[in-house]
């Protein structure tokens, strides 16, 4: 499958009628918006990034949210300059700049977090595919679990949750709705 066709699957998923001619500006609004509210919710700054490259790949304007980002991180690194930092780290100070490395030893760094966050949405998706066979929840989560490789327990809380934060199952059973409702059709 080609990035595009993962992109406009993707999209369906999401909601948007991919039969609509301008059906990647309604997914470009969505996903940035989606990012955003994300980057609030977490202040994780591996998403501004992410928002870039995906504003300079499609040729969009980058979001306002991520700006703002670069803007800080401008000053920030500004005042660096400005600063005598006579043996310190300068790759660290930049990066503390950027909005990384502030989490503290032993916690979990930004980029596996967006990579768990990212791997735990894939594996919620398929619980609910699943279940939309209808399997039970229980029997979903274990045919995931042999399927991947993974403990029951991890994809139990990639789809509800863990104690305190919510699971991806209600955007994975959404997804798939969907998707459902808005494939693109198969060439």
């Amino acid at each position: 499958m080609q990035l595009d066709e993962a992109i406009k699957i993707l999209a369906a998923a999401n909601g948007v009628d991919v039969s609509n001619p301008n059906w990647e500006d309604d997914w470009y609004r969505i996903s940035m918006r989606r990012m955003g509210e994300k980057y609030e919710e977490t202040g994780n700054p591996v998403l501004p990034w992410i928002a870039v490259r995906e504003a300079a790949r499609v040729a969009r304007p980058i979001p306002e949210w991520a700006m703002d980002y670069l803007v800080i991180c401008g000053e920030r690194i500004n005042k660096l300059t400005n600063e005598n930092h006579r043996g310190r780290r300068e790759a660290e100070e930049v990066g503390k700049a950027l909005g990384f490395g502030g989490r503290g030893q032993g916690r979990t760094s930004v980029f596996q977090e967006t990579a768990l966050d990212d791997r735990d949405l894939r594996i919620a998706v398929h619980v609910a595919g699943e279940m939309d066979t209808g399997k039970t929840a229980e029997n979903s989560i274990a045919t995931v679990a042999e399927r991947f490789s993974l403990s029951v327990d991890t994809v139990e809380r990639a789809y509800h949750g863990k104690k305190g934060e919510p699971g991806h199952g209600a955007v994975a059973k959404s997804m798939i709705e969907s998707f459902l409702q808005n494939r693109p059709e198969h060439e």
